[in-house]
């Protein structure tokens, strides 16, 4: 897969979780500044249109949502968990607890 579709499948991914936890307000944050265009701007023709059809989709389903750049520098957190899920085999999913190391980051970054 392209950098591209990746990005787009992880956005997607991301609005699905919100989804079936229930989420009704939402931001969901990319760093990938083509994936968000490609999003507000509604172009379902680029290599990843499939995938931004299917977010396109999927976002009238909230009460309120919003998405937005943001910066690999500006989140860190979502740069480690991204690392992270390539070494897996599974999907995981933390809704109460997180683990230790993610919290450690967010105390480091302020957050």
């Amino acid at each position: 897969m392209t950098v591209e579709e990746t990005e787009a499948i992880a956005m997607e991914q991301g609005i699905i979780l919100a989804k079936n936890l229930g989420l009704e307000k939402t931001i969901f944050e990319g760093d990938s500044m083509q994936t968000i265009q490609a999003i507000e701007a509604k172009e379902v023709r680029s290599v990843a249109g499939h995938i931004v059809r299917g977010i396109l989709q999927n976002l009238p389903s909230f009460q309120e949502a919003r998405v937005r750049h943001i910066g690999r520098e500006g989140n860190k957190i979502a740069h480690e968990l991204a690392q992270f899920a390539k070494q897996l085999d599974e999907e995981q999913v933390w809704t109460s607890i997180i683990p230790d190391w993610i919290e450690d980051m967010a105390k480091a970054e302020g957050t």
